[in-house]
């Protein structure tokens, strides 16, 4: 780091800098460097910042006043750069003629599995292993029983679920009380560990962790990064959904280099090994157990979530990618009041209003709706005789006794395959492209361009689900469900450990 600041502090000589993402990182270089002489501090910017004030004796301002003060040079002080670069630009929040530097001028080589051989070879001294597993929302948790594996395991102990909250658009968003009631029900034990105070997540290193599961490649600040936890403990991630996009649309080069420092990493298949290898650049650390998600259809089905549930049963499961950038794979802009109608006049039908978690901030991101609205639309589903909302984790018994999914979604197309229903696919002309496998899942869905052909289509299809046999023959060709996937991952690990 010192060399970095050493041709950081060069480079802007003379010059008005404004430091951006103020958290462990910052930190870390202000307790180590003093700034006051390498650098013209204008100020400093965070999203945790909500108005004008001082932090570390420094200006501190919002994200939004970027563009309201006179600044020559803005360092990102994350390891996340593109993601926070391409942020800043898409919100247009800085001047045409600001300069944007990386705080890794020269990037730290870091060899991650070399560290976890250490940390392997130091488990022998160690009476039991402490397993931290990491939720920010749980509409994405699939490690209930991997979870309580490993509970149940003497060899391990396993510490409260650690929530974070989700960081969208410049925005906070505390999912932790919502999430800690998910896993109440569940009877887990979950601890909030953002620190309100700072504003920032914590350091999971003083929860003294030996093993780390990570929910997603997101939402991480720099000392919770594989790359650095890899200093105390193994890292594990298992993907929260089922891969179906291409190479190019997949995963930014912050997210590659998480899969890259990870210990191990779960594929869906053997399909997925080669292509995480290909789109992230992955080596020695994948090995294809199988979907934790896809468990779920070798359990039995423990409730029925529908109202009325003797009708068709259809699932109206939107995606969030809005707009004009990123993976445009959403149609709710054009789509979302047809919906809604067509429940209100169809009552011989039930239906699931099925959104993804960020939805809700990408249609005010993206001026659909204010806030309020967009909750009023919401209790609209769920008000409905013969209609509901389903906006949290542990899905799948309400896709098994489903009848028919409708979705621009890209993972669920995969993961409600093996219910052999009938999926109908909301395309749009510019959305993100999909992968080998995606395109042989695509020859066993009913394609629509828009909402006028979906009721015609729904009647033909009660008729005659002229593509059913094709689903059937793909899901014995394609998918990797000959056995509890939870299961082969605690083995696996099991035996890397102790054997």
């Amino acid at each position: 780091m010192k060399e970095n600041i050493e041709i950081l502090s060069k480079k802007c000589k003379n010059k008005s800098v404004v430091f951006y993402c103020i958290g462990n990182l910052f930190e870390e270089i202000y307790e180590n460097f003093n700034l006051n002489k390498l650098f013209n501090i204008k100020a400093l910017c965070d999203i945790k910042f909500e108005s004008n004030g001082f932090y570390k004796g420094f200006p501190s301002i919002p994200t939004k006043e970027l563009k309201d003060i006179s600044f020559e040079y803005l360092i990102i002080v994350s390891p996340d750069f593109d993601t926070k670069e391409k942020f800043l630009k898409e919100n247009n929040f800085l001047n045409k003629k600001t300069k944007i530097l990386n705080i890794q001028q020269k990037k730290e080589k870091i060899n991650s599995q070399k560290k976890y051989e250490k940390i392997i070879k130091n488990f022998k001294n160690k009476e039991k292993l402490k397993v931290l597993f990491i939720c920010e929302q749980n509409e994405k948790w699939s490690y209930t029983n991997l979870y309580k594996a490993f509970k149940n395991d003497e060899k391990f102990e396993v510490l409260p679920i650690a929530l974070f909250p989700v960081t969208s658009k410049g925005e906070i968003i505390y999912t932790q009380e919502e999430n800690k009631n998910f896993f109440n029900n569940l009877n887990i034990d979950s601890i909030d560990c953002f620190d309100y105070e700072k504003k920032q997540n914590i350091d999971i290193k003083t929860l003294k962790p030996d093993i780390v599961f990570y929910q997603q490649p997101w939402y991480l600040n720099n000392c919770n990064h594989p790359k650095f936890v890899s200093d105390y403990a193994l890292t594990i991630m298992s993907p929260y959904g089922y891969t179906t996009l291409s190479e190019k649309n997949w995963g930014s080069n912050s997210t590659k280099e998480i899969y890259q420092n990870l210990w191990l990493f779960f594929a869906e298949s053997p399909y997925h090994v080669k292509f995480y290898k290909k789109a992230a650049k992955m080596k020695n650390n994948l090995v294809a157990l199988g979907s934790l998600k896809l468990d779920n259809y070798l359990e039995p089905i423990k409730q029925n979530p529908w109202k009325n549930p003797q009708n068709l049963k259809i699932i109206y499961a939107p995606h969030h990618s809005l707009g004009l950038d990123g993976l445009k794979m959403s149609t709710f802009d054009v789509n979302y009041k047809n919906f809604l109608d067509f429940a209100k006049n169809n009552q011989n039908y039930s239906f699931v209003f099925k959104p993804h978690p960020m939805l809700k901030n990408a249609v005010v991101e993206h001026n659909l709706m204010i806030k309020e609205e967009y909750e009023n639309y919401s209790k609209e589903w769920q008000n409905l005789k013969n209609s509901s909302i389903y906006n949290k984790g542990e899905y799948f018994d309400l896709f098994k006794t489903s009848d028919i999914l409708i979705t621009d979604c890209s993972s669920f197309l995969a993961e409600y395959y093996p219910t052999k229903k009938p999926i109908i696919f909301l395309n749009r002309k510019d959305r993100a492209p999909f992968d080998s496998f995606g395109e042989k899942l695509k020859k066993g869905f009913y394609e629509v361009q828009n909402f006028n052909e979906i009721e015609n289509l729904i009647k033909e299809i009660i008729k005659n689900d002229k593509l059913f046999k094709t689903r059937e023959k793909i899901i014995k060709k394609e998918f990797f469900m000959d056995d509890l996937t939870y299961k082969k991952i605690h083995s696996y690990i099991v035996n890397r450990l102790f054997s």
